[in-house]
């Protein structure tokens, strides 16, 4: 497994790794200072309840913790751009939504709720199976790996009738862009609170977007626009004359 999936970050290829490796070089001795900090002060807060909390009677070492402090400073960074990225480029090429939802800016939480099934971020995620099961027919182990796949599993049609329509109106969504059960996003609110800010400001400063050039996207493990070439129209200023 690769140093940055250890910790939940999604590496995209091996320049991806090793820009991590070498990020990670530089934050491991900051995370260590955080970690004896609170041991020394104790804090009210997230990073605190990682280093004096304990996990079935015993606590957690240092390894454990910093990995866990990693995982929030990276999981929502992202996956959140990602997101947002997904749901700038559709609008950017749906101008009917797009002017739809400038329209109607009460609709933006249905339409990011919709982008984030239709157009998963974190596609999928490894997980160690804790217990012998079966799922669908297929027996799985004890201590195996599987790999979780989210991106297909918010486009199954036994759950989403006509999965690949983007429909704003839909009303299941009860996707799992952000995990389930156990394993749900932490974040999930803020990220939604981030992107409906990012678009209403959007809006309110343009008076429309659309793609000027060649999109740069990658789909595994992370759905994600690399670049996007965007032609900005500005909001038509009232004659002061």
């Amino acid at each position: 497994m690769a140093v940055g999936e250890q910790v939940g970050f999604a590496v995209g290829d091996e320049q991806d790794e090793q820009i991590f490796i070498a990020a990670m070089g530089k934050v491991l001795p900051y995370v260590q200072k955080v970690i004896e900090d609170h041991r020394q002060n104790p804090q009210d807060d997230i990073v605190n309840s990682f280093v004096t909390g304990e996990v079935q009677g015993r606590q957690l070492n240092d390894v454990e913790i910093s990995k866990l402090i990693i995982a929030m400073m990276l999981a929502g960074h992202g996956t959140t751009t990602a997101a947002l990225s997904n749901t700038v480029l559709r609008l950017a090429q749906d101008q009917e939504l797009q002017a739809y939802l400038r329209a109607h800016p009460d609709r933006i939480p249905d339409a990011l709720e919709e982008s984030l099934r239709v157009d998963t971020p974190q596609q999928t995620l490894s997980r160690k199976c804790v217990v012998d099961t079966e799922i669908g027919g297929h027996k799985i182990s004890a201590g195996d790996f599987v790999l979780t796949s989210y991106g297909s599993a918010n486009v199954d049609p036994r759950r989403f009738p006509n999965p690949e329509k983007f429909d704003i109106d839909r009303k299941d969504k009860a996707h799992l862009a952000f995990g389930f059960g156990l394993h749900a996003c932490l974040g999930q609110h803020f990220a939604r609170m981030n992107m409906r800010l990012t678009l209403e400001e959007l809006f309110a400063r343009t008076s429309s977007f659309s793609v000027n050039g060649t999109v740069k996207r990658r789909s595994f493990p992370v759905l994600s626009v690399d670049e996007m070439p965007l032609l900005l129209e500005p909001v038509a200023i009232p004659n002061a004359g």
